[in-house]
């Protein structure tokens, strides 16, 4: 084998290994990618589950406040 062959093979090898770095790189960029739109998606379900609680508190609050003068206009305090 000469020197001409080697340089081809170890040429070979530096292509191959540069592929193998750029498929992982991909392979990482795409988990990044999932776990920002996870988190995304994480952080859009809390959004709701804050604005339902707020409902919630409103109404509760609201019901709270009828039934208080509800129970001042009644005739059981007579």
């Amino acid at each position: 084998m000469n020197a001409s062959t080697h340089i081809v093979n170890a040429s070979t090898h530096i292509v191959n290994a540069s592929t193998r770095i750029v498929n992982a790189s991909t392979c990482i960029v795409n988990v990044s990618t999932r776990i920002v739109n996870a988190s995304t998606c994480i952080v859009n379900a809390s959004i709701r589950i804050v604005n339902a609680s707020t409902c919630i508190a409103i109404a509760y609050f609201e019901n709270k406040g009828t039934r208080k003068a509800d129970n001042l206009s009644s005739d059981r305090l007579l």
